[in-house]
């Protein structure tokens, strides 16, 4: 936008069907709820490490993935709803809003970009909190710039061979499965 406002494509704001609200409101309170039972933002931050307990419960309550459709395992919740959601987590613990909202988008990149072995074999588990994922994505030149990847993998008979380095990997300490960003330049 060049520091110009656009009105035309960003007003009118979404708003809900009276339907997509009411769900909302009940998912923001039991999500409320569960996060003064289960998430202790001091524990956490010391610790600096969130408890596989915390991910199942949110598992438990359909937030990760949440926004697939139920055909891939999620709740289908619109991204309105998840955005409330994620105010919700987020103003009682930043650090888990902040690990959720990696796990999901890596959920989401896999139900994407993912094989249907590697969906069978992984969506179940990270939808259901049972295991943790994250993206590798960050790099020293391009930051978390996707289009500036430097890491590359090539196709090989046996899979993929990867080249490159990332600078860290947030979610890493509990991620069972980490989703490597990389240029596929052979499949240009």
């Amino acid at each position: 936008f060049f520091g110009k406002f656009n009105e035309p494509s960003m007003l009118p704001f979404y708003e809900p069907t009276e339907t997509e609200q009411a769900e909302g409101d009940a998912t923001v309170a039991t999500v409320n709820e569960s996060c003064h039972q289960y998430i202790f933002p001091d524990r956490i931050d010391s610790e600096q490490l969130l408890s596989p307990e915390v991910m199942q419960e949110l598992g438990d309550l359909s937030i990760l993935g949440m926004t697939l459709d139920q055909s891939s395992g999620g709740a289908g919740v619109s991204h309105f709803n998840f955005c409330r959601v994620m105010e919700t987590i987020g103003s009682h613990c930043g650090s888990t809003a902040a690990a959720v909202n990696l796990a999901s988008t890596a959920i989401a990149a896999l139900a994407t970009f993912g094989s249907e072995q590697q969906k069978e074999t992984w969506l179940p588990k990270l939808i259901a909190g049972e295991i943790s994922a994250s993206l590798a994505v960050t790099e020293t030149l391009g930051g978390v710039c996707t289009d500036r990847l430097r890491t590359t993998a090539k196709t090989t008979d046996s899979g993929f061979v990867i080249d490159g380095e990332k600078r860290w990997v947030s979610n890493a300490p509990i991620a069972e499965l980490i989703i490597v960003l990389a240029a596929t330049p052979d499949n240009d």
